[in-house]
Order: C-alpha cells, then sequence, then structure tokens
C-alpha cells in the first residue's frame, strides 16, 4: 500500500515536470545549433587570419562548412586548392533546431575582416519551430530563439532578439 502511494506520488510529480521538461529540451536545441554556427564562424575568421588567405562559411539548410579559398591558378608554385577544414551536418543534437541566414556565405579575409564588406550585419537566426513561437519583448513566455550576428568588421556575437537593449548585453538591439 504504502509503495503504491509512493509510486502515485512520483507519477504526479513528474507529469507536473515533463512541459517544462520539454520546454528546456527544445529551448538547449536552439542554443546548441546557435552555439555551432558561432563556433563555426570564430573558426573561419581565426583560419583566415592564420593561413592569411579567404575562408568563407557557408549554411546549407542546417547544415554548415568551414572553407578554405582556392589561391592562385592551378599551375601556379604556390597554388592552394580549395579544402574543407571542417562542417557540420544540422541534425547533430538539434534536429528540430532551424538556422535561417540573412546571406548563406560570408568570407573573411586574412585580417579577419568580412570580404567583400557587406552593407550591414549578417544574421543568423536560430528557431525551433516544433517548440512553439519564439518569445517576444512583449511576451517572453515562448522558445528563447537566438541570433548570431557577424559585422562587416569581424565581430561576431550571439544575442536573444526578444530582449530590450537597455544595459542587457544578451540583447540584440543597444
Amino acid at each position: 500500500m504504502e509503495m503504491m502511494v509512493a509510486v502515485v506520488i512520483l507519477g504526479i510529480m513528474i507529469a507536473a515536470a515533463l512541459p517544462s521538461y520539454r520546454g528546456w529540451s527544445e529551448n538547449t536545441q536552439i542554443r546548441t545549433a546557435a552555439e555551432s554556427v558561432l563556433s563555426g564562424l570564430q573558426l573561419a575568421r581565426a583560419e583566415a587570419a592564420r593561413r592569411n588567405t579567404n575562408v568563407s562559411f557557408a549554411v546549407n539548410g542546417n547544415n554548415w562548412s568551414v572553407n578554405v579559398q582556392a589561391t592562385g591558378a592551378a599551375s601556379d608554385a604556390f597554388y592552394t586548392p580549395a579544402a574543407t577544414v571542417q562542417s557540420r551536418n544540422g541534425t547533430e543534437g538539434t534536429r528540430h533546431a532551424l538556422i535561417t541566414a540573412t546571406q548563406n556565405a560570408i568570407t573573411f579575409n586574412g585580417s579577419g575582416r568580412v570580404t567583400p564588406t557587406p552593407a550591414a550585419s549578417s544574421v543568423f537566426a536560430v528557431t525551433n519551430p516544433t517548440g512553439g513561437a519564439c518569445a517576444t519583448s512583449a511576451n517572453l513566455s515562448g522558445m528563447r530563439c537566438l541570433n548570431v550576428v557577424v559585422e562587416p568588421g569581424g565581430k561576431i556575437w550571439m544575442c536573444d532578439p526578444a530582449l530590450n537593449g537597455s544595459g542587457n548585453p544578451q540583447a540584440c538591439a543597444p
């Protein structure tokens, strides 16, 4: 009898915690995908500076890759063929996350700056449609969608578009 009471109480506690766990799990997929994009962009910028050549970060759906661009002609003594430094399959740990980019490929030069210089910052928005709508500044109860922003000068940062910029370092807008 006492064991049945304990099992019932445990079942009630699990049932109460399940919705919170699901929301946490969906938000974790967003953060994991955003951090993956952030690290891929940082790798591309670092490789460009290390190799002193153009390196691109390209997004195709939820997959991304960091590629060294070919330099010179194939007949040149200093020819360097194009090569993939790293790539990531979008289903690795983030099967429900969705990456939407304002620019599908970004190239960094040997100085770590974006080339050609874009007119505005590039944004990689990471959402989770299966988890629900993104939170907004008016309603913070939705999914905590994240943006990864690349400024023309090469600065790369992750932010929360739902937060107001009034002194909050996690906000996208100043």
